[in-house]
């Protein structure tokens, strides 16, 4: 147990590391360049972001069914000419939808500005999707400091070069789009040279590969629509206000969102770290490891919330064209709090016990209620703050639903998960309520009080999960 820890402690280093790096970058790009860039050029950057979340669907799930299937093992063990043999595949496919990508912003009438963005989409396809393919297969293998290493590249070039043009006073947004496509394609050369020993294996024969690419396919498909399902829980109201509302609504909505992504990056890199080192561990250690850290760090979560104080009165000094995002934040925040829940302990634990289906079912199920419930905000209420009350509500019940399941697998008990679940419901219901109602130096000295309160109610939690981790 005690080598676990250690390995969990230090590739979470590693880890943190990286994301620190990311963060610096998302910071950046979240409150500086919304102050170079005007609203609509914002919004047209916000829509490249916002369109390169889903490139990983061009995968089909191969990549997926990868880190399923070998994640818990060791490198030496797996299996280097298949991996490449299934990698040639990948990147034909990966070229042929950017050919298609490409051809249809030449051919459709969508304006300059969005046929960059379409352009720049269709480079990002293919090299996003082979970062993908190396970092799945690194982490599965518990080589995650190469994952981070590459991250750290990435983001590293993104603050340089974005830090140039932001001295220079570039307005244009495109600029900005082609310095991310550039870091990523140093990170893809870093992914290249450390997946050398797969790069320069042999091949194994078509029909073997294409066997191999079926069977990872269909074991990672239902992830990756799980994966597509989730991310559309709040892209489809984001594409909803881009389409009813505007870009530069669009634009001003989806910052209110960036100020809780770069936090929402690490926990889901955490999640990603622990899911090789749980795959090892037996079920029984796996609910004790469960069973002493969610109460903790649930409540530690809400934490989070505390930020918004301080982040809008800085916002609203900084960016008073963006007033109304400040306003959509204070709703945008609980997102925080539910979607790294689900990173730690819906989506990680499902996975490793192999319950992706009842994940994407919980996934599907929560992505129509999205899109119905934006619809009806949008067109029927015309209101974008409604939009983003409904969309916090639906990822709210998809984590409830997703730890249910857990906790019925585990036979762990449904009244601790009730009582679990009902304190951080209060915390966040009046989180809302106090920066809505309230004046903000007073909405974040109640909510404040009532964090510490809970905090010390639950103290002996604390002292537990301390000690676990000792042991």
């Amino acid at each position: 147990m005690k080598r676990g820890i250690k390995n969990i402690i230090y590739n979470v280093s590693y880890a943190f590391f990286a994301q620190g790096i990311s963060l610096c970058l998302s910071l950046m790009l979240s409150f500086i360049l919304p102050k170079v860039l005007g609203v609509a050029e914002f919004g047209y950057w916000q829509l490249y972001m916002f369109y390169s979340l889903y490139t990983m669907i061009f995968q089909l799930g191969l990549a997926d069914g990868i880190y399923l299937r070998i994640g818990g093992k060791k490198y030496e063990e797996i299996n280097l000419s298949i991996l490449k043999s299934q990698y040639i595949i990948l990147m034909m496919f990966q070229v042929i939808f950017g050919i298609i990508i490409l051809s249809l912003g030449f051919i459709i009438d969508i304006g300059s500005n969005r046929k960059i963005v379409l352009i720049c989409l269709a480079i990002t396809i293919i090299v996003m999707n082979s970062n993908l393919y190396f970092g799945y297969i690194f982490q599965s293998v518990n080589k995650t400091k190469w994952f981070s290493t590459s991250i750290f590249i990435e983001k590293f070039f993104s603050i340089i070069l974005a830090i140039i043009l932001i001295v220079i006073k570039c307005k244009k947004f495109e600029y900005y789009i082609y310095v991310i496509v550039f870091s990523k394609v140093c990170a893809f050369i870093y992914c290249l040279y450390m997946a050398r020993n797969i790069i320069s294996a042999r091949t194994v024969e078509l029909k073997v590969a294409l066997k191999e690419c079926k069977i990872n396919i269909c074991v990672g498909s239902s992830l990756m629509i799980s994966s597509l399902a989730s991310m559309l829980i709040i892209g489809s109201s984001r594409q909803i206000i881009d389409m009813n509302f505007g870009i530069e609504e669009f634009g001003k909505f989806s910052f209110s969102l960036s100020a809780t992504q770069f936090i929402l990056q690490f926990t889901a890199q955490i999640s990603l770290v622990l899911y090789p080192i749980l795959c090892r561990m037996k079920k029984q250690k796996i609910k004790v490891f469960y069973e002493n850290t969610r109460l903790a760090i649930g409540v530690l979560l809400s934490g989070f919330l505390l930020l918004y104080y301080p982040i809008s009165i800085i916002l609203v000094k900084w960016l008073p064209q963006y007033s109304d995002s400040i306003k959509y934040m204070v709703i945008m925040f609980p997102i925080l709090v539910y979607d790294s829940k689900m990173h730690l302990y819906g989506t990680l634990y499902l996975k490793v016990f192999r319950l992706e289906k009842k994940l994407l079912k919980i996934n599907i199920i929560s992505c129509i209620i999205s899109i119905i419930l934006s619809l009806i905000g949008a067109y029927i209420f015309h209101n974008i703050k409604i939009v983003a009350l409904f969309m916090v509500l639906v990822i709210m019940i998809r984590f409830y639903l997703a730890e249910y399941v857990l906790v019925d697998y585990l036979n762990t008990s449904k009244k601790s998960y009730i009582i679990n679940n009902l304190l951080e419901a209060i915390l966040t219901i009046v989180f809302v309520l106090v920066f809505w109602f309230v004046n903000n130096i007073i909405g974040f000295i109640l909510y404040f009080l009532l964090f510490v309160m809970m905090v010390l109610i639950n103290g002996k939690s604390y002292i537990k999960c301390i000690d676990m981790l000792k042991k």
